[in-house]
């Protein structure tokens, strides 16, 4: 008996790290991530239940809804609908493809174009030259619910877990899926990199969950990388603590879950949504924000419509647009859809011969995309027109064509 003590000890031991390997390398699955991140708020881009502000050349593929002000700096791209409880004001050369809504007064800036419709409880102000095409490309979103956001927050803080890290990340680092724990906050060193390898996990996708109950502080630089994912692949910065900041010049992949405010540096990049629960969201200047994987068309990918001439990459020269003239009659717009799907074509209103020109014929064939124009009366000069491609489920951006106007 003597002897058996340790080989009891020993197998015990081996029990209990047994145990404790399933625990570590357990994870959430893709469809619990998806029935807490599949609501009205996690369709939009942005989310804050307080003021937003988009600093300049700042880009947002998606829909952004403020429970107070949104402020849009100059040159911004809004690939979606603006809803504000307050004031919505869009600097010069803001581009938004879809509708804006607010609360109170909407001021657009000089130079700027809203592919959809203005709605605001108080006065719409239009700068010199602003362009409202009256034409909705994107449905808006339900009105989301904060409590959802909390309810998402909460699921993920209450997963089990048995992998704590340490409140600093300061080399580079490789993580496989998991729910992972930080007690209190957890900093990133600027220059970092951080790859989720998501090896071995299709088809059903990886699923990489981080619980901070601090805050979470990226440094400038740092880049967050997914290795071997699919469309399956869910990436969650939970922050139940307080905020979220992210230095210049990173690449963050997932979504990020704050429950005060978000800050994101200049030129940075988020790959997935940015949602406070009871504070604001600032995104640097040249910043981009993604849209989420979920959304109101399934999963859907818009297409995406290039400008032209500038932007084609024609296959074969005599059937893309070109400001040479040509013996063909007709052109063909280009866009491209990741899905495969069947793309249609639809001409902004008001938006051919905006230079001055006088277009005396037009002609548009919203199937394949073929157009032709000729002018009157005039020695020639360039002028456009501006356009969408539809893929049956959501438009693309909006594209300009350009053309060369001449008897």
């Amino acid at each position: 008996m003597e002897f058996q003590k340790p080989i009891f000890a020993v197998v015990a031991l081996l029990t209990v790290l047994s145990l404790f390997a399933q625990s570590v390398f357990a994870q959430a699955t893709t469809a619990e991530v998806d029935s807490q991140l599949d609501k009205d708020l996690f369709l939009q881009s942005i989310f804050a239940s307080s003021y937003i502000t988009l600093s300049p050349a700042s880009m947002v593929n998606g829909h952004v809804w403020s429970g107070a002000a949104t402020t849009v700096g100059a040159g911004a791209t809004i690939d979606g609908s603006i809803a504000s409880l307050a004031a919505t004001t869009l600097a010069a050369d803001v581009l938004a493809n879809g509708n804006v809504t607010s609360g109170a007064a909407t001021t657009v800036g000089a130079g700027a174009i809203i592919d959809g419709r203005v709605e605001s409880l108080a006065a719409t102000t239009l700068g010199a030259g602003a362009v409202v095409n009256y034409n909705t490309l994107l449905p808006d979103p339900s009105t989301p619910e904060i409590q959802d956001l909390i309810d998402a927050q909460s699921f993920f803080r209450t997963l089990p877990s048995d992998i704590y890290l340490p409140g600093s990340i300061a080399a580079n680092v490789t993580y496989e899926p998991g729910t992972y724990n930080i007690t209190g906050p957890l900093t990133v060193v600027s220059g970092i990199t951080i790859t989720l390898d998501a090896s071995g996990n299709e088809p059903d996708g990886a699923v990489f969950i981080f619980n901070i109950s601090g805050h979470l502080a990226f440094g400038a630089g740092v880049n967050v990388e997914v290795l071997n994912g699919n469309a399956e692949t869910r990436v969650i910065w939970n922050v139940t603590g307080t905020y979220i900041s992210i230095g210049a010049n990173s690449n963050i992949e997932g979504y990020l879950l704050a429950n005060t405010y978000v800050t994101i540096g200049a030129d940075s990049k988020v790959g997935s949504g940015v949602y406070s629960a009871i504070s604001y969201v600032f995104t640097g200047a040249g910043s981009e924000i993604d849209e989420p994987f979920l959304g109101d068309v399934g999963g859907n990918t818009p297409p995406v419509a290039f400008n032209g001439p500038e932007g084609f990459v024609p296959t074969d020269p005599i059937d893309q647009p070109s400001e040479e003239p040509q013996e063909e009659s007709s052109f063909f717009l280009f866009a491209d859809d990741a899905d495969g799907d069947a793309l249609s074509f639809r001409v902004i209103p008001g938006s051919v011969g905006a230079l001055g020109n006088h277009v005396s014929n037009f002609e548009f064939d919203e199937e394949t995309g073929a157009w032709s124009v000729s002018c009157l009366g005039m020695t020639g000069g360039h002028d456009s027109f501006k356009w969408v491609a539809n893929d049956g489920q959501a438009d693309s951006n909006v594209a300009t064509q350009y053309f060369l106007c001449a008897i």
